[in-house]
């Protein structure tokens, strides 16, 4: 009877340990609203405008809050269990941080918007395949550097801009699978819900934020260690 009651405290524990994995749903909704919420005007954009390249001007400016929005989205939800709230540490981190990522996410969304409109300009004036690869390769590196780096700065937040860039570059020879892994994440995750578009909405930008986490906490394990 004892061990029975021992097993049955144990299930007992165990099952609210996984309940409390839940509150992830809902953090995930709350981090993903606020990130739509300061980048409405892309919201609209995606929602009203169709992709021509009339109108990519207007995306272009509209992905502009994007970067620093999507640090702060990360910075949250990796503290969310200590801090126990979203609103209020997202625009915080989000007012304490644009300035100085600025000088980062700047030349990234410069190259990303030129080799973007390269693409849309390739598929109307019939620019040669390999042209058309090319961008693409920039798109997906550029992408992938820019999410390791942002996730070096919530692991890290003490790096120097200059020993950061250095560190992600250094990740991407010495941890490349997982490295790699952060553009995987992202376009699987759009893959998932794209069949809903409303799990899409609501939930695609945190939960993509949330594996990432998952994803960079063994790279964030091995940088400690040789930096120790």
């Amino acid at each position: 009877m004892k061990e029975q009651g021992q097993k049955n405290r144990f299930d007992v524990y165990k099952l609210v340990n996984y309940m409390e994995k839940v509150n992830y749903i809902w953090w995930c909704l709350l981090a993903t609203i606020c990130f739509w919420l300061v980048n409405l005007p892309l919201a609209l954009c995606l929602l009203l405008l169709p992709l021509t390249s009339v109108n990519l001007p207007f995306l272009l400016l509209a992905l502009l809050p994007v970067g620093p929005a999507f640090l702060a989205l990360l910075k949250v939800l990796k503290q969310v269990e200590s801090e126990g709230s979203i609103l209020r540490p997202f625009f915080g981190y989000l007012c304490r941080e644009t300035k100085s990522f600025l000088r980062i996410w700047l030349p990234v969304w410069g190259i990303l918007s030129l080799a973007g409109t390269n693409l849309m300009l390739g598929q109307l004036l019939h620019f040669s395949e390999t042209i058309q690869l090319l961008n693409l390769f920039i798109l997906v590196v550029t992408i992938t550097f820019f999410l390791n780096y942002c996730l070096l700065r919530v692991f890290y937040p003490q790096a120097a801009t200059v020993d950061g860039l250095l560190t992600t570059l250094k990740l991407s020879i010495l941890k490349s699978g997982r490295y790699a892994m952060s553009f995987m994440l992202l376009l699987g995750t759009f893959i998932l819900l794209s069949n809903v578009s409303i799990y899409l909405f609501f939930f695609g930008i945190g939960l993509v934020a949330l594996l990432l986490i998952l994803n960079y906490r063994p790279i964030a394990e091995y940088i400690r260690e040789k930096t120790a």
